[in-house]
C-alpha cells in the first residue's frame, strides 16, 4: 500500500485504500466550485460596448411595400436589400405591408420588383424607403 504524506494533497484513506467520507465530500465540493466557476467564465458575454450603446450604432430602413395597384396586383412582395452589389437581407411581407431592416450605418439599395430606392442610412435613426408600384 502506498503511504500518504500529511499535506500531499491526496484525500485520505480509511483503511484498504478507500477514501474517508470527509475527504470524499471536500473533493466533490472543489470540483463543484471549479465546474460552477468554468460555466460561469465560459457563458459571460464577450468584452464590448454595452448593449443599449451597440443598439444605439445601427441604423433602420422602413417602408411598405406593394406588388401592383391595378388589375395584376400579388398578395405578397419580397423586399430585397443591397449593398452595393451584395445581397445582405430579404423579407417577405403581404402587398401593401410595412417591412424593416436593422443595419449600419452607409448606403444601401432597397428593391421590391422593378421599383428601387436608394438610401443613406444613419446610427439611431431610422430611413424611410416606401415601394410602391403600379400595374396595368
Amino acid at each position: 500500500m502506498l503511504a500518504i504524506r500529511e499535506g500531499s494533497g491526496l484525500p485520505k484513506t480509511a483503511g484498504a485504500g478507500r477514501p474517508t467520507m470527509r475527504a470524499v465530500r471536500k473533493l466533490i465540493a472543489v470540483m463543484t466550485l471549479l465546474l460552477a466557476i468554468c460555466l460561469t467564465s465560459c457563458a459571460s458575454t464577450p468584452p464590448g460596448p454595452p448593449a443599449s450603446a451597440a443598439g444605439s450604432q445601427k441604423g433602420a430602413i422602413a417602408g411598405f411595400a406593394d406588388s401592383c395597384s391595378g388589375l395584376m396586383e400579388q398578395s405578397r412582395v419580397r423586399v430585397l436589400l443591397y449593398s452595393g452589389r451584395r445581397l445582405l437581407a430579404t423579407e417577405t411581407v403581404r402587398s401593401g405591408a410595412g417591412y424593416h431592416f436593422l443595419v449600419a450605418p452607409g448606403s444601401y439599395r432597397v428593391m421590391a420588383g422593378h421599383r428601387v430606392d436608394e438610401v443613406a442610412v444613419t446610427a439611431g435613426h431610422t430611413t424611410t424607403a416606401s415601394l410602391l408600384m403600379v400595374c396595368l
